[in-house]
């Protein structure tokens, strides 16, 4: 953030083209990449709208709504919220952290450098930022096939397309359908979630960038 504020000190002054921004995406540094990134999510969501795609809701990650049966569930950077809806209902978690000190003590979960160990879970869940690092190949190719791998967080937004492809089974976001909201709450610092709402895709019921440009056109 540091960076990019650097870059642009007067962000409300900077109209840069699309095409300038999304190929960021390649860029050697993690700032350029983030905003790469939230230009592809931006268009990404543009193409949902305005194909009619329904966002279905996010899931609690409550017993009900788990994949069965479930003994331990991986996650890939620190989701303190969902580790105590997990925990409360007696489901174990392994955190994959480069920095295991970060993760504090705690009754059911475990933390784990190595993303092979990861292989041992019934579902795993993980970090979108994996996506600005450009790691989510490396930790995917580590441990192989899981029954159930989610990559979920505001960096997620973006068309599936790729992720589905390399063996991913959801994506889990937000969406900011009230946008003088989100600019309200930027203006006085506030947290954004209270304009947000979390929605998820599954792979299954993706139709493909191809479908959603057919009925975007349709439109």
């Amino acid at each position: 953030m540091p960076k990019l504020w650097r870059q642009f000190p007067n962000p409300e002054q900077v109209s840069l083209p699309l095409d300038e921004l999304l190929v960021k995406l390649q860029a050697p540094d993690l700032a350029s990449r983030a905003l790469g990134l939230g230009a592809f999510n931006a268009l990404s969501q543009y193409v949902l709208r305005l194909a009619g795609f329904p966002l279905a809701p996010h899931r609690n990650h409550d017993r009900d709504n788990l994949p069965v049966p479930v003994g331990k569930v991986g996650m890939v950077g620190y989701f303190c919220p969902v580790i105590d809806r997990l925990t409360d209902q007696g489901i174990a978690v392994l955190v994959l952290e480069k920095v295991p000190e970060r993760v504090p003590d705690r009754p059911l979960v475990s933390v784990t450098t190595n993303p092979r160990d990861l292989a041992g879970c019934d579902e795993v869940m993980c970090t979108a930022s994996t996506l600005i690092n450009d790691t989510l190949d490396d930790i995917l190719a580590a441990y192989g096939q899981v029954p159930d791998f989610s990559l979920i967080g505001p960096s997620a937004g973006g068309l599936p397309d790729a992720v589905f492809a390399r063996g991913v089974e959801e994506v889990g976001a937000t969406v900011y359908p009230d946008r003088e909201k989100l600019l309200y709450l930027l203006a006085n610092q506030d947290s954004w979630g209270k304009a947000g709402r979390k929605y998820r895709i599954r792979r299954e019921d993706y139709p493909g960038l191809e479908a959603l440009l057919q009925r975007a056109a349709a439109v």
